[in-house]
């Protein structure tokens, strides 16, 4: 929609309605309000910060069942198509939340020969301090690939 608004206003230049400082003016505006219109898809939040709440919405599950597969899907959902980083960080998440289901799965079956215990807490543990990396990367704006994952979303 951008486009065609900038063209319009081109088009009104070039038919002497506008001056060039009116068209520039008039550029910015629609310029600043696509800016806005994109940041309410982030909450109003900055980018690093939206991509924080992505990581660290993976805790929610603690306090509501199933929130934390949820939330982080529901907030890379809203951004994915605006803004790119959002869509790579929330693969990322994605793909770890998969890997780590498979993983808690396999060492639960393990379980049954006591080898899959220590798995099961490895699991664990990395479910807790993974997505405590991949936020503070993403609030200093660095991009965090979770290890061990298996790459369902490229």
């Amino acid at each position: 929609m951008l486009p065609e608004e900038i063209q319009k206003l081109q088009n009104l230049r070039e038919q002497g309605a506008l001056s060039d400082e009116e068209f520039e003016e008039a550029k910015g505006r629609l310029m600043a309000n696509d800016r806005m219109g994109k940041s309410d898809s982030l909450m109003g939040l900055d980018l690093n910060n939206y991509r924080a709440l992505m990581h660290a919405s993976q805790y929610a599950g603690f306090i509501v069942p199933f929130a934390g597969l949820v939330a982080p899907i529901v907030l890379w959902a809203m951004a994915k198509d605006d803004y790119p980083e959002v869509d790579t960080e929330g693969k990322y998440i994605l793909n770890w939340m998969i890997s780590a289901l498979i993983y808690s799965v396999v060492s639960g079956i393990l379980c049954l020969f006591l080898i899959g215990i220590p798995m099961l807490i490895a699991v664990i543990f990395m479910g807790l301090i993974f997505p405590l990396l991949g936020t503070l990367k993403a609030t200093k704006g660095e991009s965090y690939e979770y290890p061990l994952t298996i790459k369902f979303l490229s």
